[in-house]
């Protein structure tokens, strides 16, 4: 286990509450609503807020690719010609 998963393996998202964001003067910008977010999971234990931080904060970047990927169907296969 990486030192990404230790830091918040023990805050399960019912301790986190989602979204989240950090008090660190460098993520002021922006929050996650990820568990599998690698910059949220970067966040110390004692810095993680619960809530998206006020106005002005954009969703992390990676929080919002994992989001689409989460949502985005898998390409249908298209059906086969039936063989004469």
């Amino acid at each position: 286990m990486g030192q990404k998963d230790r830091m918040l393996k023990g805050i399960g998202a019912r301790e986190i509450g989602y979204p989240y964001h950090t008090n660190t003067r460098e993520e002021r910008s922006r929050y996650h609503n990820r568990s599998d977010c690698g910059d949220g999971r970067t966040i110390k234990q004692e810095d993680i807020r619960s809530g998206q931080g006020g106005s002005g904060r954009t969703l992390c970047k990676e929080c919002e690719k994992l989001g689409q990927a989460a949502t985005t169907p898998a390409p249908r296969k298209a059906p086969s010609a039936p063989r004469q």
